[in-house]
């Protein structure tokens, strides 16, 4: 069971990644600052990961 969790939670991240690729770039052009654009990303990497420790 936990095998199967974990294999919908790296599709599901491999989905996702398009996504965070083109979210700093607007986030740059709106906060003029690549650090602040750059937290929403490593934040939900943080949460990932946490997930995937706890499972």
């Amino acid at each position: 069971m936990k095998t199967h969790i974990k294999l919908i939670l790296a599709l599901v991240a491999g989905s996702i990644m398009p996504i965070q690729l083109g979210m700093p770039v607007q986030l740059v052009e709106s906060v003029q600052q690549p650090v602040f654009a750059e937290f929403p990303l490593f934040l939900t990497g943080i949460m990932g990961l946490i997930i995937i420790r706890v499972l």
